[in-house]
């Protein structure tokens, strides 16, 4: 199959160079433009193996061809393939190894690199594309922390990212970005961004208490309530609970945290402080100091509460990143840890999210109807 190929291939470039000089091969015309000036071969690499085309060369002018791209070294079908593999998180060692197996010809970690360049146009393009088109009631923001060569050196890198829930129950990924460290600066950087492009409507905000997070919020989505993650938060307190009744305030603080309303969680949240006041007194003033951050889904319909006291869904998008980090241990820089991490998020986002409805949004439009009248009245 592969000489076939080969020869249709070249019956199809000595086609292209007779009708771009306008006479065949020692054909005498006065339509001729110019005259052929043998050929330059040009090895393309394919899923079945390789091909060597004879590409003709003009005296004068130049031969242009709809069969390869200019300095294309593999077909699309290979190109296509090897961008799948590198974003899947099989390493650029790997892959070069596959491509070899299945072709007979080895290729660089460098030509795999510049390949995968292919996609940045399109991340970029996903990066700044329009979000006015529907409000987000509730947003979620989180960051990962990676390592990045930078001249010479391996640094810490955050990657900022902001999902949301639009009005029709639909979970997104809004945005991301890159910065040294998860500052309020990088964070407020990331919002400036997202309101430019169109976020609005914005009821809650569910995050950890990262001072700079917190700051940004506060300023950039000063009119959303601010939804600390109960989970964070349990892990904070536990951090500073005596070993011996560790055991027995995780288990009071589930049932204050699945409180079905204010009233009952401020009914276990006295109870907990009576209790454990004495014993645990620095658990306790870190309970009392973020006590009513934690709870603001409570005034939410119970159906939201769940989902949205954490920010679990977060944290399993960001363990499917770092799958992918893993494989790389160190980006060789900055833009490969956007065009790596851009890639993931947009398959995420159109594989994973967009398929699925994550909230029926009726019963929230509800709630704020009746929420806008009770403040009328």
């Amino acid at each position: 199959l592969l000489p076939i190929i080969e020869l249709i291939l070249n019956t199809v470039l000595q086609a292209e160079a007779t009708e771009q000089i306008g006479a065949d091969p020692h054909e005498r015309s006065e339509s001729r433009l110019t005259y052929r000036n043998g050929y330059r071969e040009r090895i393309i690499i394919t899923p079945s193996g390789k091909i060597k085309l004879n590409i003709p060369k003009f005296r004068n002018g130049t031969f242009t061809t709809e069969v390869i791209e200019s300095y294309q070294r593999c077909d699309q079908a290979l190109i296509a393939c090897i961008i799948e593999m590198y974003f899947l998180g099989v390493s650029t060692r790997k892959v070069t190894e596959v491509v070899e197996t299945l072709c007979g010809h080895s290729v660089s970690k460098s030509f795999v690199s510049h390949i995968v360049k292919r996609v940045d146009p399109e991340i970029e393009a996903w990066r700044k594309r329009d979000l006015s088109e529907k409000a987000y009631p509730f947003v979620m923001a989180d960051a990962i922390v990676t390592r990045v060569r930078e001249s010479g050196q391996v640094r810490q890198k955050s990657v900022l990212i902001v999902s949301g829930i639009n009005e029709d129950g639909i979970r997104e990924i809004l945005g991301f970005i890159t910065g040294d460290k998860e500052s309020e600066t990088s964070w407020s950087e990331c919002f400036n961004d997202l309101k430019e492009r169109g976020l609005r409507g914005v009821e809650y905000v569910i995050s950890d208490s990262h001072k700079g997070l917190v700051k940004a919020i506060k300023t950039h989505l000063q009119s959303a309530v601010w939804q600390r993650c109960q989970a964070h938060m349990t892990r904070n307190i536990m951090d500073v609970t005596p070993k011996n009744i560790k055991q027995e305030l995780a288990h009071d603080l589930r049932l204050l945290f699945n409180s079905d309303n204010p009233v009952d969680a401020r009914k276990r949240f006295n109870d907990i402080l009576t209790t454990y006041g004495d014993k645990a007194a620095k658990a306790m003033d870190c309970l009392e100091n973020g006590y009513d951050d934690c709870t603001a889904v409570l005034s939410l319909p119970s159906y939201y509460q769940k989902k949205l006291r954490t920010t679990n869904c977060q944290e399993r998008m960001n363990r499917e990143l770092r799958r992918r980090e893993r494989a790389i241990s160190i980006f060789p820089n900055l833009a490969s840890l956007e065009r790596v991490m851009g890639a993931l998020l947009i398959q995420i986002h159109e594989e994973g999210f967009s398929c699925n409805r994550f909230f029926n949004m009726d019963e929230f439009k509800a709630f704020k109807n009746k929420t806008v009248e009770e403040s009328i009245s």
